[in-house]
C-alpha cells in the first residue's frame, strides 16, 4: 500500500535536486553537479575538484559567473538552501580557475 507521505517526500526530493554549472576557465571544460537543498557547499566544490581531477591550492579562484563574480569559497559552511536563500547565484553557475590559471 502506498503511502502518500512518504510519496509526497519522495516527489520533494526529486523536486529539491538541483544542478550547479561549473567551468573550468583553465582549460574551457565544464561539469554538472547535482545536489539537493541540504548539500554543503563544500561538498560541492569537493566533488568539482575530483571532477577536474585537481587538488585545491590557496590561490584557486570560484565564483559566480552570472552575479558580480562573488566568491563561492566563503560560503563553503552554507547547506545549497542556506546559499539560495541569501539571494547567491541563484542561476548556479560558477566558474574555476587554479592559482596559476584562468581569465
Amino acid at each position: 500500500m502506498n503511502d502518500p507521505e512518504i510519496e509526497g517526500e519522495q516527489k520533494r526530493e526529486i523536486h529539491d535536486r538541483y544542478s550547479v554549472n561549473i567551468v573550468n576557465e583553465d582549460d574551457g571544460s565544464d561539469v554538472e553537479i547535482g545536489a539537493n537543498r541540504g548539500t554543503k557547499i563544500s561538498e560541492i566544490i569537493a566533488e568539482m575538484y575530483t571532477d577536474f581531477r585537481l587538488e585545491r591550492k590557496p590561490g584557486d579562484r570560484l565564483h559566480c559567473r552570472n552575479r558580480d563574480g562573488v566568491d563561492v569559497f566563503q560560503f563553503s559552511a552554507l547547506t545549497l538552501d542556506e546559499y539560495l536563500e541569501r539571494g547567491q547565484c541563484p542561476e548556479l553557475k560558477w566558474a574555476f580557475a587554479a592559482e596559476t590559471g584562468g581569465a
